[in-house]
């Protein structure tokens, strides 16, 4: 599944370069934004932000999924801050676990 949002930037802009360019060949005389009203459709990097965030909607909310044992525990601080957090994320030290799918998603939430 090719939908999380923790895919390299490089290869995120050479899938959303192919939409462009079958985009390109359908409507030749519409720029790509303009195309994807018309086929009202997202770009590709929207729609995987969206299955990701679907995704871990679904596995924090349901405690019977298979990977809901893997999140991290929930944030039980009473401390009133600008934006509360749900997660207790721990320190990551490297950037591939900090972007894999559950820490990233568990800091963003």
């Amino acid at each position: 599944m090719l939908f999380h949002n923790g895919l390299p930037k490089y290869l995120s802009e050479e899938l959303e370069n192919i939409q462009r360019r079958a985009l390109r060949i359908i409507f030749a005389v519409l720029g790509y934004q303009e195309a994807l009203k018309e086929c009202n459709i997202a770009t590709l990097y929207q729609r995987r932000q969206l299955l990701t965030e679907r995704l871990f909607n679904e596995i924090r909310d349901n405690s019977c999924h298979k990977l809901h044992s893997l999140l991290p525990s929930r944030n039980l601080s009473s401390v009133a801050l600008r934006r509360k957090r749900a997660f207790n994320v721990p320190f990551c030290r490297t950037n591939r676990l900090t972007n894999s799918f559950i820490m990233y998603n568990a800091a963003i939430s």
